[in-house]
């Protein structure tokens, strides 16, 4: 799973502790916080170099068959970009 770019750990932190003074609850230190994250999560920051078009992904990560089956409306797609 990836986070959006424009996120950092810093910032989920400073976010988490906002959000735990507001209920009145102790938070974690940043070094607690950063590992918990690192290491029980499978989370990941990454700004995509572009934004990937779903039938373009679809087509790619298909088996053989489906992409049998969707082969004509992928070239038109193709086409029409």
């Amino acid at each position: 799973m990836y986070i959006d770019g424009s996120l950092n750990i810093q910032t989920l932190y400073r976010l988490y502790v906002e959000r735990c003074k507001s209920n009145h609850k102790e938070y974690a230190k940043l070094t607690t916080y950063r590992q918990i994250l690192n290491s029980e999560t499978n989370i990941g920051f990454h700004t995509p170099k572009k934004d990937q078009c779903a039938l373009c992904e679809n087509f790619k990560n298909a088996n053989q068959e489906t992409k049998e089956n969707i082969k004509e409306i992928f070239e038109k797609h193709i086409k029409e970009k």
